[in-house]
């Protein structure tokens, strides 16, 4: 029996997560959040459009890429590419214009049983 009930957590810089942009060339920018270890991201929300929605090469949802700062585990949930065409939102995270981001995800459990 599988039962998935996906959970909304809202991530603020400074607070429980960071957005990290690379440099300009490659126009990437990770999402960091302080999320559960068995925690698996659906998809992310940010500035009130889905990742999916925005005009990007890839999106890479991460498992295992962790970040510990002073008492806290910060994942990186999802690095995404933006496309050399449309570049505003990219723009916008890179200059720290956005720095909110909503975090929709499951918890993953493994049970045996015999």
């Amino acid at each position: 029996m599988n039962v998935s009930t996906v959970i909304k957590k809202n991530i603020s810089a400074n607070k429980n997560g960071f957005i990290m942009s690379d440099y300009k060339d490659s126009n990437s920018v990770s999402f960091f959040a302080v999320l559960p270890k068995s925690a698996v991201v659906d998809r992310i929300k940010v500035d009130g459009k889905s990742l999916e929605d925005v005009n990007t090469k890839k999106i890479r949802y991460h498992r295992g890429i962790v970040e510990k700062l002073a008492d806290d585990e910060y994942r990186c949930v999802a690095t995404v590419w933006f496309e050399e065409d449309d570049l505003e939102l990219y723009d916008k995270l890179a200059n720290h214009d956005v720095q909110d981001f909503e975090v929709y995800y499951h918890l993953e459990a493994v049970v045996e049983t015999d």
